[in-house]
């Protein structure tokens, strides 16, 4: 069953003041930073001082600063090396769905692995493994997605991971509800599991499988299903199954072993690093029991010295007892000597 909804557009977002290198800010005294909902911030407890002319954002930043609002891209940056520790399953399932879509869609934008940016002045974000949008986001070169500025999702498909945890998949269905993607499309591929959500009301409410397990995305006019294997499968409202064209099947397979290379030069850099720093701990751990011998073969050197000091003391100490006690024995055999009487010669 198709559900009509309908589109609420977001609160516009005022124009604001340039800054002398080309940087927005907010006047004084307005709200701050506008969410991808149209809702606002509160203002700060007291303005921050504007910087003036020549002034340059720093490169890395977490937050942007209470009086900027950055609406370049650049603000935004496209973190590659977070997209590439994901597992063949993702790239076998997320790009065949890609490739599936823009079959039947021919109308919309679908892409893979791009940075969402959800909130205007911050650089928090998340990475769904396909976004369907209703075109593309401009410049063409765009490599990040702006909820405030870019086309609107009307579909966002996630390949789940082993580390995906229930909350942290709750997580995600509220911020896509949150940004008014009409459809989510949940599909692990280790549990063999496909679900699909249909936004109604500001909320997500799952869609059944059919008997036979297919599912319908109004949003991609394509069927979902799994194969024995547990991975995504496709077909048109005609019942029509989709199998990728000979030169998308060998792009497909180029962008896996692109893909594998990707994983494999990241598992060798994390293998680098791990010997390196097992390495360092190792000598680290050399150096504090070389010290600790060093200490114990001192103290050893010091207590023997000092033994054979003390043998040294006792054997004189003793020496000059036995002198003492000699001379005593003298002085009292010549005392006894003079005191015994005198020897009388016997009459003959």
């Amino acid at each position: 069953m198709e559900v009509a909804l309908e589109l609420v557009p977001a609160a516009p977002v005022a124009a604001l003041p340039v800054a002398p290198n080309g940087t927005r800010r907010p006047a004084a005294g307005s709200l701050e930073m506008p969410d991808p909902l149209g809702a606002h911030r509160s203002p700060s407890e007291e303005d921050e001082a504007w910087p003036g002319e020549g002034y340059r954002y720093p490169d890395v930043v977490t937050e942007a600063p209470s009086w900027a609002t950055p609406a370049d891209r650049e603000w935004y940056p496209c973190h590659i090396e977070e997209n590439m520790a994901e597992r063949p399953r993702h790239s076998i399932n997320k790009l065949p769905a890609c490739a599936a879509i823009e079959s039947h869609c021919p109308d919309k934008f679908a892409i893979t692995e791009m940075e969402l940016y959800y909130e205007q002045g911050s650089r928090k974000h998340v990475v769904p493994d396909l976004m369907v949008m209703d075109s593309r986001p401009t410049p063409d070169e765009a490599e990040t997605y702006l909820a405030w500025r870019d086309p609107p999702i009307r579909c966002v498909v996630e390949i789940v991971s082993r580390r995906n945890t229930p909350a942290h998949l709750e997580e995600k269905r509220v911020l896509y509800a949150r940004l008014r993607v009409r459809e989510y499309i949940e599909h692990d591929p280790y549990r063999r599991a496909l679900r699909l959500w249909r936004l109604q009301q500001a909320e997500y409410h799952p869609v059944d499988l059919q008997p036979d397990g297919w599912v319908w995305s109004a949003e991609t006019r394509l069927y979902y299903a799994l194969d024995e294997a547990g991975n995504l499968r496709f077909k048109d409202r005609a019942g029509r199954r989709w199998r990728p064209p000979p030169e998308q099947l060998a792009q497909l397979l180029a962008t896996e072993a692109e893909l594998e290379e990707q994983r494999a030069a990241v598992a060798l850099r994390e293998v680098e690093v791990a010997e390196a720093r097992d390495a360092h701990h190792e000598a680290e751990a050399r150096a504090a029991v070389a010290e600790l011998r060093a200490t114990a073969e001192a103290e050893h050197r010091r207590l023997a010295e000092q033994r054979a000091a003390d043998a040294i003391a006792r054997a004189a100490a003793e020496e000059e007892q036995r002198r003492a006690a000699e001379a005593r024995a003298a002085e009292l055999e010549l005392l006894l000597a003079r005191l015994a009487p005198p020897q009388r010669n016997s009459p003959d």
